[in-house]
């Protein structure tokens, strides 16, 4: 939020897994509009895999697992219902 202009449009797209603290008046002092969302569209898919291919993200930490296919339950879904807080994306190799 405090990186959003006066004025701006703060749009959340994350799932939380727990509470998080907001002070209204950073909120009312900068005017914000914030909005929440849930779904994405092909063309969000096809910008976001364009721009990693222009590198403008810093993808450092974004993969916190890579497993084979066998392991795909118990290290890939079990694995991120168990350890949320500690997973983001986990990639399967499906030669393995």
């Amino acid at each position: 939020m405090k990186a959003t202009r006066k004025g701006g449009v703060l749009v959340n797209i994350a799932i939380w897994e727990g509470e998080i603290s907001i002070h209204p008046n950073d909120i009312v002092l900068k005017e914000l509009d914030i909005r929440g969302i849930i779904c994405y569209s092909q063309k969000d898919f096809a910008d976001t895999i364009e721009m990693l291919k222009a590198g403008k993200f810093d993808t450092e930490g974004l993969i916190t697992e890579r497993i084979p296919l066998t392991d795909v339950v118990a290290k890939g879904f079990d694995e991120l219902v168990a350890h949320k807080d500690r997973h983001v994306k986990i990639l399967v190799n499906s030669a393995g």
